[in-house]
């Protein structure tokens, strides 16, 4: 026997009822109120050799996700081949642990890759981040065609709401 729900002849009140039984499927999410900038400046990174992993109380070597140090808290940060810059920042809100996707735009003057030809003024990348859990975000002058002097911002967006900024000023030294 087949069954059909023919909804032209359901009532408002059937009606209802079918989507307040449904209701508790649909997952909330994280209600996300900020950030927390809590430094920025030029970092360095180290990428360790050994990294002691308490599940298996054992070491692990190879490639592991660098680790990320204040050498200098400031904005002003010097056009110099291979200076990283950026920001600590913790996600605000409810529950803490959840995982969620965030947006980061880096806004910056007009930077010419001459390898492409390609102009641009932002960058944009999504990343996964944890409620309450410090995250470092920056930018490292990798090539000397990205040494460009002038306002560099760092901005976090979650579902297309601008959460924070952080303003540098990139100078020649």
């Amino acid at each position: 026997m087949r069954s059909e729900i023919n909804v032209g002849k359901l009532s408002a009140l059937s009606i209802l009822i079918l989507v307040c039984n449904l209701a508790p499927c649909v997952a909330v999410g994280a209600q996300i109120d900020g950030v927390d900038v809590v430094n920025y400046g030029i970092y360095v990174a180290s990428v360790p050799d050994k990294v002691r992993n308490p599940e298996r109380n054992a070491e692990v070597k190879g490639d592991q996700e660098k680790t990320w140090k204040l050498m200098k808290k400031g904005d002003r940060i010097p056009a110099a081949k291979g200076t990283s810059f950026g920001m600590e920042y913790i996600v605000k809100g409810a529950p803490a642990g959840e995982a969620i996707k965030i947006t980061l735009r880096y806004l910056h003057p007009t930077i010419l890759n001459p390898e492409t030809g390609k102009k641009y003024t932002s960058q944009e990348v999504s990343i996964a981040a944890l409620v309450g859990k410090k995250i470092y975000e920056g930018f490292t002058f990798d090539h000397e065609w990205e040494l460009v002097t002038g306002a560099w911002v760092i901005q976090v967006f979650y579902e297309g709401k601008k959460l924070g900024e952080q303003y540098f000023t990139v100078f020649k030294p």
